[in-house]
């Protein structure tokens, strides 16, 4: 039963790669994540985005995984680590969806 109990809570806490969605900037445009990226709004409302997952540092500014798809977690001292390396989110990896 225990396990059980485990292994819903891991299935939940998991993060879900299909809940990307965009953002609409303050002049009305949309930006959207790459495939299997993370996107952001900064301090200003821009929108920054992650080539993979991306987590807040201490700072708050975002820290994103360099790989495609990749991993980034906070260890028990505070700082981030990342699949394939760390970079900050920026605005070069959004995407403009066009008709």
């Amino acid at each position: 039963m225990r396990s059980i109990l485990l292994a819903t809570l891991l299935l939940f806490s998991i993060p879900s790669w299909s809940a990307s969605y965009c953002l609409k900037t303050t002049l009305g445009d949309y930006v959207c994540p790459p495939p299997f990226g993370h996107i952001y709004a900064d301090k200003l409302g821009n929108p920054l985005c992650g080539k993979g997952q991306c987590i807040k540092d201490r700072l708050g500014d975002y820290k994103c995984s360099k790989q495609d798809g990749g991993f980034a977690i906070k260890n028990d001292l505070g700082d981030i680590l990342c699949t394939g390396g760390c970079e900050p989110a920026s605005e070069k990896n959004c995407q403009i969806p066009k008709p």
